[in-house]
């Protein structure tokens, strides 16, 4: 089954979300800003939601911005390790390997419902769950090659793209 989640991941198509399916920011987030949604969107495959995942960011701009991923599955952090660093890969970063120990530290297991978040900022992304920070990648160079997978014109997921710069109908 896990395996199946991930091919899932891999290949499957990307909706629009209506607003009530959006993923909301946990509280240590949204008090520390005064974030505005951009989009928001869900993996699914064959009918069978992967992920739902929203983007947030601050009004003024700037290179602060939050990615909300809330799974729909079980994921290991093995799993989840292996298909960024591939992503990364597909979309060109060198070298992606580099920072494996970091996502290592990053990403725990994820059961169905758990939601993760990545903060993005001038020195790196910071991981955080519902209850907190999880990890921080203090690594300028860390911040591009992750969003990069969702939001890199090369990304595999050009509609779930869309969907989280809001140019995709909501």
């Amino acid at each position: 089954m896990k395996r199946a989640a991930l091919w899932a991941f891999m290949c499957c198509a990307a909706l629009a979300l209506p607003a009530h399916g959006r993923v909301p920011l946990p509280a240590a987030l949204a008090a520390s800003a005064s974030w505005q949604l951009q989009g928001a969107g869900e993996m699914s495959f064959l009918g069978w939601r992967i992920y739902e995942a929203a983007l947030w960011r601050l009004p003024a701009g700037g290179e602060r911005e939050v990615l909300a991923i809330r799974y729909n599955t079980d994921i290991s952090c093995k799993q989840l390790v292996e298909s960024t660093l591939d992503e990364m890969r597909r979309i060109g970063i060198d070298q992606p390997e580099r920072w494996t120990v970091q996502l290592q530290k990053a990403f725990p297991d994820v059961d169905e419902g758990d939601t993760l978040f990545a903060e993005r900022h001038a020195g790196g992304v910071r991981f955080f769950n519902r209850t907190g920070l999880i990890h921080a990648v203090d690594d300028p160079a860390f911040a591009p090659a992750f969003f990069g997978i969702w939001l890199h014109p090369k990304t595999r997921e050009p509609q779930l793209r869309a969907a989280l710069l809001g140019e995709a109908r909501q």
